[in-house]
């Protein structure tokens, strides 16, 4: 877990000067789930929509032509 709410820091172009994608990866094994910290929801607040939450299934991770599931500014699904 990342003390700035997001694992991952993603520049869409070499010649971008600050970030564009600021991404928490989640992941888990059968049903959806996860657990999102305080701070990763604050994150999600402020950063809106460049804020992405990638959820990894582990049981389909290895199988050809899988995609995790990726939701751009994710507070705005949840009553948080």
């Amino acid at each position: 877990m990342s003390a700035m709410g997001y694992d991952i820091l993603s520049f869409e172009a070499a010649d971008s000067l600050k970030p564009d994608r600021y991404i928490e990866v989640k992941t888990y094994r059968g049903h959806k789930h996860f657990y999102w910290s305080e701070g990763e929801i604050t994150a999600a607040h402020l950063l809106a929509e460049r804020y992405y939450l990638y959820l990894v299934d582990y049981e389909q991770i290895n199988n050809p032509g899988y995609q995790p599931e990726i939701i751009q500014a994710p507070t705005r699904l949840f009553d948080l």
